[in-house]
């Protein structure tokens, strides 16, 4: 294996804000919250359920925030798809990474069955050498999530071959404590302040300028 990279998915490689949104929202109307604007939502995309909804509830209703985490279970898994759509250049820029002997895999705080279900439905997912959610361990940034990557595709790849990719700065710090690489992408979720003093190897605007960078040699260094 010549190169591993690992991305996270929303924000990295689907714009799946909307539809995390409205399904966020409908999750606390079935609790009796309703935000004046789901767009509230967006600065937590790449969180827990259970972070997000601390983050927007008021106090006295966090009580209730297990059954949001179940109206959201079973209303996204119909919506996951309505109107996420891939970044610019996804389709194209997975390609020639794997035309150039890159294996690539998806790390995400989805449960594995739907970051597969989300991918599938977008066309991507036969790019990807193994699609990592995360199934009843810590998430992210517990390095967990890489070991059982990497442990999947019984990667013989070291760590200086190995990218975390990722939009949060807890990507860059899973990368960091799984002592592989990691690049931050500024179009993304996350806070771009944030995610530079994340620290990681690589920060690109885009994900052409991301596999430009990897293509041309897989350089080291902060932007």
């Amino acid at each position: 294996m010549a190169h591993l990279v690992i991305f996270d998915l929303d924000g990295t490689l689907t714009d799946s804000k909307r539809d995390i949104a409205r399904a966020l929202s409908h999750a606390l109307r079935s609790i009796g919250h309703r935000v004046a604007d789901e767009s509230v939502f967006y600065p937590h995309i790449g969180a827990t359920l259970e972070e997000t909804f601390a983050a927007v509830l008021p106090p006295h209703r966090r009580r209730r925030i297990a059954g949001a985490v179940a109206a959201f279970k079973a209303y996204y898994p119909d919506h996951c798809a309505d109107e996420t759509r891939l970044f610019a250049g996804v389709p194209e820029g997975l390609a020639a990474l794997q035309m150039h002997g890159f294996t690539l895999a998806v790390a995400t705080t989805k449960r594995t069955w739907m970051a597969e279900r989300v991918l599938t439905l977008l066309g991507i997912r036969g790019r990807f050498a193994h699609v990592q959610g995360t199934d009843d361990f810590p998430y992210k940034p517990d390095p967990e999530i890489i070991r059982r990557v990497r442990a999947a595709l019984a990667d013989p790849c070291d760590n200086r071959r190995t990218w975390m990719v990722g939009d949060t700065p807890r990507d860059i710090e899973t990368g960091q404590r799984a002592g592989v690489r990691s690049a931050g992408v500024l179009y993304g979720y996350g806070d771009a302040d944030a995610l530079r003093r994340a620290g990681p190897d690589l920060l690109v605007d885009s994900f052409h300028e991301l596999v430009h960078r990897l293509l041309a040699g897989s350089p080291t260094g902060s932007d």
